[in-house]
Parts: C-alpha cells; sequence; structure tokens
C-alpha cells in the first residue's frame, strides 16, 4: 500500500481506499479485528431497528438488546452474506478464499457502524435523514463492490454480477423462512 505497518489504518483507509485497504488486510491478517467489526455492525444493525419498535420497546432496553445480541447478530449476517457471496462468486470463477470474503463483507460495513448511530441519534432528536441514509447506502455498496473486486479478482462490473448472483441464494433462504412463518 506504499505505507509501513505503522502507519496503516484500516478504519479510516477503507472509507476511501477500499481496494488498497482489503488487500492489505487479506495480505497480512484476514481476521483482523473481525469480531470486533462484525459485533460493532450487528450492534448498528440492532439500533437502527429501534424506529420500528420504538412504540413498544424505550431507547434504554434497545441499547441494552443492542450490545447483547448485536454482536451475535453482526456474526451471523456477516457468515450468511459471505457464504452466499463467495459461492455465488465460484460460479465466475473467483478467487477469494471464505476467509477473505468474510473479511471483505465484514470490512465493508464501516460506513453503517460510523455512521448509523449518529444518523438515529439525529432522526431522534431532529428530523428524518433520508437522503443521507440513501448516500451512505450508495458509499458502503461502493466499498462493498470494491472489496469484494480486490478479493475475487474481478472487474468491477464481474464484482456487480457477483453481487446480484448472491442474492439468488439469500432471497431463497429468505423466502422459505417467510413460508415457514407464515405457516406457523
Amino acid at each position: 500500500m506504499g505505507n509501513t505497518q505503522e502507519e496503516f489504518n484500516p478504519w479510516v483507509s477503507i472509507l476511501f481506499e477500499p481496494r488498497r485497504t482489503i488487500q492489505e488486510i487479506i495480505d497480512t491478517d484476514p481476521g483482523q479485528s473481525y469480531w470486533l467489526v462484525v459485533s460493532l455492525a450487528g450492534i448498528m444493525a440492532v439500533l437502527s431497528a429501534w424506529d420500528v419498535v420504538s412504540d413498544s420497546v424505550d431507547f434504554k432496553t434497545m441499547v441494552v438488546i443492542a450490545i447483547v445480541f448485536g454482536p451475535f447478530f453482526g456474526a451471523f449476517a456477516n457468515e450468511v452474506v459471505a457464504s452466499a457471496t463467495h459461492w455465488a462468486g465460484g460460479w465466475i470463477d473467483g478467487k477469494s478464499s471464505k476467509i477473505e470474503m468474510r473479511a471483505a463483507c465484514a470490512w465493508a460495513s464501516m460506513p453503517y457502524i460510523y455512521f448509523s448511530f449518529p444518523r438515529n441519534i439525529l432522526e431522534m432528536m431532529l428530523f428524518k435523514l433520508g437522503s443521507l441514509e440513501i448516500l451512505i447506502d450508495f458509499w458502503a455498496i461502493f466499498i462493498f463492490l470494491s472489496c469484494l473486486s480486490q478479493v475475487q479478482g474481478f472487474s468491477p462490473l464481474k464484482a456487480v454480477g457477483n453481487m446480484l448472483l448472491s442474492l439468488i441464494p439469500l432471497a431463497a433462504v429468505a423466502s422459505l423462512i417467510y413460508v415457514g412463518l407464515e405457516i406457523l
């Protein structure tokens, strides 16, 4: 990456140089901060759901729920997405290992980690930030596609194809869960 190891800070560089950052991570230690990243992503995801359940759950309780269950949710969600993406990438000759894909998916969640909590606080206190949410979503997708392209050895367009193909098994699983819940 041009920087020495002491200067490398993936917590910042992932936002601006995702391809170089994920390559440095998988070259040195694909498990680098993995559990911390997926835990924070899970906590932020659970907290983001507060607006849906705010009528029945107060914010303090939601924070406790997020801290207790968020890390498990983050690890599970990352594993599902990484598995589907790795599997679909294999159809189109992707070269990543499962561990590299897990790292890429985890580190691609950084925009949500950085911006979900401040966004949620501002929304609770002031107003809805729809355009900011769209910007964060596009930034996260860009980072995900950059990381995916790097670990799979794909062009950006082929990375988009990998992402779209990975939606097939994810949609199938979601449909089975939905049907199963409807039957109950």
